[in-house]
């Protein structure tokens, strides 16, 4: 079972998209460049980015983090991945200041 996880909730809307995105890039190209990464996990990365996403793997077991930018880029992801066999499961995120429990 492979699990992806997308979030674009107020706390990332308010960061630098863009620049949020090429760091959650970069770790998993730079690994990808000198690793021979499973195929499964880096199809879901690609999956994921041709969808329109930011992605990263957290590097076990298959799970990829991903920031959507808008709802069609999710939805793309969604599709996407659910055709690789992927469980899909959205993260709502708060802002830093909102009371324990929001988001």
């Amino acid at each position: 079972m492979r699990l992806f996880v997308a979030s674009r909730g107020s706390a990332f809307a308010a960061a630098n998209v863009v620049q949020l995105g090429a760091a959650m890039d970069a770790p998993f190209d730079k690994c990808a460049s000198i690793l021979d990464l499973a195929r499964g996990h880096v199809d879901m990365i690609e999956a994921a980015r041709a969808a329109g996403c930011h992605a990263n793997s957290t590097g076990s077991g298959g799970l990829v983090i991903a920031l959507a930018q808008s709802a069609s880029a999710e939805a793309a992801a969604r599709q996407s991945l659910n055709k690789l066999g992927c469980m899909f499961v959205p993260i709502e995120t708060a802002p830093p200041d909102a009371e324990p429990g929001a988001g």
